[in-house]
């Protein structure tokens, strides 16, 4: 809805002020947050930043909580065009550059975070375990690490397609796995890595060895009104804000 809508409607303009002033707080920082919090940002910002951050966050409270949880690294892999010396694993150190192009070609996260309760979106249609994409998961079991250094399959308990998504991020109290599966009626499936799919650079060919999973704690937004899509700074966002309340 356009903000000429809002203005010239006095019970829009009331709603929306008592929607505002109820509901968005100010905080310095993320970390100030909880870990439980949806994360909305600006689409310029790059998703792997965004999911870094919820992942941060995650394990500063999984760490305060004392609760067990396990890191899964990715595996980022490349293979030169004009050599014939196949493939190659990425020094993240040292080759930056090329792991923030996977970064942005790759759906797979750099890192996950495993512990008991975490939600889930899948990445990729996984055929022989019927997971689609996007589709949502819930981990009850929390893997090992050796099991995750290796990158084996792991098990998580999957939504059925299309239903919405939890109304939280991750469970602190987690539901028993006779919950999920005959109140919930969600299926156990286990999990491996994405297969190889190579993704082109400029004369490299690269792949990530990850789990097809990604956290849904941090998202980015584009802002539509009128007929025109726009995609509005955080700051100009909040100036149309005061614009619209003043």
């Amino acid at each position: 809805m356009s903000a000429y809508t809002l203005r010239r409607s006095k019970e829009l303009h009331q709603e929306f002020y008592d929607l505002v002033s109820e509901n968005i707080n100010f905080a310095e920082s993320m970390s100030e947050l909880n870990p439980n919090t949806q994360r909305m940002y600006h689409r310029k910002k790059s998703a792997a930043l965004a999911i870094n951050e919820f992942v941060n966050n995650t394990i500063e409270y999984l760490k305060k909580t004392k609760q067990d949880y396990v890191v899964s690294e990715s595996v980022d892999f490349k293979a030169y065009n004009t050599s014939s010396s196949g493939v190659i694993r990425i020094d993240k150190g040292k080759e930056r550059n090329l792991v923030s192009l996977l970064d942005r070609k790759a759906k797979e996260c750099r890192r996950l975070v495993f512990f008991k309760g975490a939600i889930f979106e899948a990445t990729c249609n996984i055929k022989k375990n019927g997971v689609m994409n996007t589709q949502n998961l819930i981990m009850l079991d929390v893997p090992s690490e050796e099991v995750i250094a290796n990158k084996r399959p792991i098990t998580l308990y999957a939504a059925e397609p299309g239903s919405p998504p939890p109304d939280c991020l991750f469970y602190e109290d987690p539901p028993t796995e006779e919950t999920v599966l005959k109140e919930w009626g969600w299926t156990k499936v286990e999990l491996d890595v994405v297969p190889e799919n190579f993704h082109n650079g400029s004369g490299v060919k690269l792949y990530r060895q990850q789990y097809p999973l990604t956290h849904p704690g941090a998202s980015t937004v584009r802002i539509f009104y009128t007929h025109a899509r726009c995609n509005l700074s955080l700051w100009r966002l909040l100036r149309a804000f005061i614009s619209l309340l003043g």
